[in-house]
């Protein structure tokens, strides 16, 4: 279970709301509300259709289980929704639709058997997708990017989805960072995994020319190569670590992230599709500007630092050169984190969930 997944619902039993999670997963210490274990045996072989086998096997146990129970709002994730009979419930996600994430990711996967196989696997969950998007009376997307794309790729009136996005906790707000670094290193930071979904290629493409301005620039990776794309990235890396300054720090608890967005000079994730990133969100939250697509799903980019198109390294370069060449504008980005992140609390995002649930009932 996700730590923001533990906060949402946290935030919505702090209001009065009485919780039963029912997960794959067992408790958490963390958590103000009931963990309902779902009884599924998982396919844990790494094979390309798993996740979706496991996600079927779960929606099919969840609706048995629920049948018979009397709640107000049955209030869903994703592919856990196909096998509920005739009841309301809202169902929310955190991530565009599989159609455009079949578009954006298409030509970036070599042309063998084992990616051509997760194409497909693409294309069969779009379609149930599709069905889920078709059944449910409320649909919460986490983000105007996520609403557009539902709406643009499966013909969803634009009035069913309520925008609810991702948020972080008043404590994990930290601003007592240092001032950008007037050293000759300079610290562009990854916290995530590497996937091709979050654009990696484009921003080691990238490095490579930010080293000729800034050539003690390096880029740390606060995250683990996806297992299913270990191939493709173990041989950029290994191609490109020295020309691109590649640092690899690991996998990390977001707990442990905090003083690297405290040391890094900006944060990038050039997605070339996604969901709004709990990642760039902590690092406005540590007064760090950040540079991202528009597929990042925060509206105000801008105000905290630059936006890219996706795909497009020679932009990624210019948008961190500018901010690690121009003490001024980068400062003016730190400053407007601390207004900007006060949109993005979990408090107020579960009073709006909360409205929606009153609407359903």
């Amino acid at each position: 279970m996700s730590k923001h997944m533990v906060a949402y619902f946290n935030a919505i039993s702090d209001i009065g709301v009485d919780v039963n999670l029912y997960c794959l997963g067992s408790e958490n210490k963390k958590a103000k509300f009931s963990i309902l274990k779902v009884p599924v045996k998982s396919i844990l072989d790494g094979a390309t259709f798993a996740p979706l086998f496991n996600s079927i096997a779960f929606s099919h146990e969840f609706a048995k289980l629920i049948d018979d129970e009397e709640y107000d709002i049955l209030h869903c994730f994703n592919t856990t929704t196909l096998f509920l009979k005739e009841r309301k419930y809202l169902f929310q996600t955190s991530n565009p639709t599989y159609a455009f994430a079949l578009d954006a990711v298409k030509d970036e996967y070599p042309k063998t058997v084992k990616y051509q196989r997760l194409l497909k696997y693409y294309a069969l969950v779009a379609e149930l997708e599709r069905l889920e998007y078709d059944q449910t009376d409320i649909i919460i997307a986490n983000s105007d990017v996520v609403k557009e794309n539902i709406v643009n790729y499966y013909g969803v009136d634009s009035s069913q989805i309520e925008i609810i996005p991702n948020g972080v906790r008043p404590e994990e707000c930290n601003f007592n960072r240092p001032l950008q670094s007037t050293g000759k290193m300079k610290i562009v930071l990854f916290p995530s995994t590497i996937h091709v979904m979050k654009g990696f290629r484009y921003l080691v493409e990238a490095m490579a020319e930010i080293r000729k301005t800034f050539p003690e620039t390096i880029l740390i990776v606060c995250g683990r190569i996806h297992p299913f794309e270990y191939d493709m990235f173990k041989n950029l890396i290994e191609r490109k670590r020295k020309e691109s300054g590649i640092v690899l720090a690991g996998f990390m608890p977001r707990e442990q992230l905090s003083k690297y967005y405290h040391m890094a000079d900006v944060c990038v994730m050039p997605l070339l599709f996604g969901t709004m990133s709990t990642a760039l969100l902590e690092a406005i939250a540590h007064g760090l500007p950040i540079v991202t697509t528009s597929h990042s799903g925060i509206p105000n980019v801008e105000d905290v630092g630059i936006k890219v198109p996706a795909k497009d390294s020679n932009a990624i370069a210019d948008a961190i050169i500018k901010l690690l060449s121009n003490p001024n504008l980068w400062k003016k980005k730190s400053e407007n984190t601390r207004r900007v992140i006060k949109n993005y609390l979990w408090s107020d995002i579960a009073k709006k969930s909360v409205e929606i649930y009153e609407r359903l009932i």
